[in-house]
């Protein structure tokens, strides 16, 4: 399995998963799955659309993620998609200026719980919505450091 942004042309070459001796059939729909004595079958149409039928001890299904940006109403706004992603700025802010979008949804960026969370600590304090404080002045320490005699002094 290579990341998106780590592609290269592999065609012709073996993946480590198939120097193991491993079927791999990219790009098929699985029809069927039955339990046999001796493992599974399956029955599936290739990315040729032949249909096929394989028998294996194991069978791994991985069926890939995509957006669920469809039924959100984005045509109404400047909300820019890629592929059904979303783009946004550094900022995660999108094109419609306020709107911003994180996790799972955006373009570009790896579909990664600690991603999404990262996402929201910057979308959040840009935010129209976010709370602010004022600053009060009088709760900030100040701090000095004499450097000739290497210590820190309060100063009130």
């Amino acid at each position: 399995m290579v990341p998106a942004e780590g592609r290269r042309d592999l065609q012709g070459t073996q993946s480590p998963v198939q120097k193991r001796g491993i079927d791999v059939n990219t790009g098929a729909k699985v029809e069927k799955i039955e339990k046999t004595e001796s493992g599974v079958k399956v029955t599936f149409t290739d990315q040729n659309g032949n249909q096929q039928v394989k028998e294996a001890d194991k069978v791994l299904v991985a069926v890939g993620r995509s957006p669920r940006t469809d039924n959100i109403d984005l045509a109404k706004t400047k909300v820019e998609l890629d592929r059904g992603f979303i783009k946004t700025n550094e900022s995660m802010e999108t094109a419609e200026p306020g709107v911003f979008a994180i996790g799972d949804i955006v373009s570009g960026m790896p579909q990664l719980a600690h991603v999404g969370g990262m996402g929201g600590m910057v979308a959040v304090p840009k935010s129209p919505a976010a709370p602010s404080a004022p600053i009060k002045r009088e709760r900030i320490p100040a701090l000095h450091l004499h450097r000739a005699a290497n210590r820190f002094c309060w100063i009130d």
